[in-house]
């Protein structure tokens, strides 16, 4: 188990604005795929946590993510099964700490390209998403340190291709799992 905090900027922006930072950007960018989970009595949602199943290349991995005053508790799962996720014993005893005991099930899907960026006070990802037949595209910054520091260089990045910072859209959690058509809800 790992746990770190998370604080991350984001902003949507259009498929042309993603093109163009992509063509300056180059590196490789890779596949991801998110799996949302909840309880049938939405439990996680309303206590403010997120879960996903998150997979890339290889790798397998589950992530809580917990909101605080600043930023969110990330506890992350490495290499486990999707099938046996949230039985296995770390886990069960991390969800039984959690207070989440009634069983989670699958919620929605998220398909991501993303390209990622080391800057100096952290990363800067660019991803276009896929979910529910909808396609958006949006640009976030991970803070590693200094996050007064770090908003600056987002900011500045964000300006140098004639983009603002403005908080203009939720979480991907969020976007997808408020899109899922009301007859598969």
């Amino acid at each position: 188990m790992k746990q770190n905090v998370e604080i991350e900027y984001k902003v949507l922006i259009t498929e042309a604005q993603y093109n163009g930072l992509m063509a300056n950007f180059p590196g490789e960018p890779f596949a991801q795929t998110n799996f949302y989970f909840d309880n049938f009595d939405g439990q996680l949602k309303k206590r403010g946590i997120s879960c996903r199943i998150r997979t890339f290349g290889d790798e397998v991995e589950l992530t809580f993510k917990i909101p605080k005053k600043k930023g969110k508790d990330e506890i992350t799962f490495d290499h486990v099964d999707p099938e046996t996720a949230f039985t296995r014993s770390d886990v069960a005893f991390f969800m039984a700490r959690m207070g989440i005991l009634s069983p989670l099930v699958h919620q929605g899907t998220l398909e991501t390209i993303r390209s990622t960026y080391k800057c100096r006070y952290g990363l800067l990802c660019i991803d276009k998403n896929t979910y529910n037949g909808i396609t958006d595209y949006e640009v976030e910054y991970e803070v590693y340190k200094n996050l007064k520091k770090g908003l600056t260089e987002f900011r500045d990045i964000l300006a140098f291709f004639g983009l603002v910072y403005v908080k203009n859209c939720d979480s991907k959690i969020k976007r997808c799992l408020s899109s899922v058509p009301p007859d598969q809800a």
